[in-house]
């Protein structure tokens, strides 16, 4: 997802100019289709909880608006902003299980306890192991 310096990096669920009434697309080939709000809870976590970059929130998935709001995305993503404040914090270790199911974990720091993550688009459950360094 970064390839550069991490510390310059933004990271963005989607274009921030982007407003409803231009369609919010994810293109595939010559191919597009609206985003999911699923899909932009797990965009959010990766952003939010991986820890590289600077992580970037758009007001309109955050907080009421007329134009551009899904109240179940604006909770996930409060979730996931209050997740971060208290546990996204220490070294990162991945997890590529396949490329409908990654994980990760965050080890925390003196001060804060760390947290795992599993993200998966499949509609099966899926298994991940991953060590969290807690037995």
């Amino acid at each position: 997802m970064i390839s550069g310096p991490s510390s310059m990096a933004l990271s963005l669920s989607e274009d921030l100019e982007t407003q409803s009434h231009l369609s919010i697309t994810m293109s595939r080939g010559t191919k597009s289709r609206k985003l999911e709000p699923a899909f932009k809870a797990q965009a959010y976590a990766l952003i939010l909880l991986r820890g590289a970059g600077h992580p970037c929130v758009f007001y309109g998935d955050l907080f009421p608006n007329q134009e551009y709001y899904n109240e179940s995305v604006g909770r996930n993503i409060a979730l996931l902003v209050e997740a971060r404040r208290k546990f996204a914090y220490g070294p990162l270790e991945e997890y590529f299980h396949d490329r409908n199911c990654i994980g990760f974990v965050r080890k925390g720091d003196t001060k804060h306890p760390g947290c795992a993550v599993i993200l998966s688009n499949k509609e099966e459950e899926q298994m991940l192991e991953q060590y969290s360094g807690v037995l």
